[in-house]
């Protein structure tokens, strides 16, 4: 975020941390080996980048359909244009 130019973007993707099969799935990675891996609750993540007055222009869901949301989310954050 520090380096992103006013009216500029980011993107990237983040694991859904309210997908019920990858929390049961990290939970035993966690478990196995000597690293954490973790997923994200998106409004979590929204609010790190409007806390820096970024907002998120598009939000993307990623793996199949189903019931308890998709695996992952491909975001496009957007820096307004600052008035200076």
């Amino acid at each position: 975020m520090r380096i992103c130019e006013s009216g500029g973007k980011i993107i990237l993707d983040i694991r859904n941390g309210n997908n019920l099969y990858l929390k049961l799935r990290y939970w035993y990675h966690n478990r196995k080996e000597n690293f954490v891996t973790r997923g994200f609750d998106i409004r979590q993540i929204a609010g790190l980048f409007e806390a820096q007055g970024f907002k998120i222009h598009r939000k993307h869901p990623i793996g199949p359909r189903i019931p308890f949301g998709p695996l992952a989310y491909l975001l496009e954050v957007v820096r307004p244009v600052s008035q200076e």
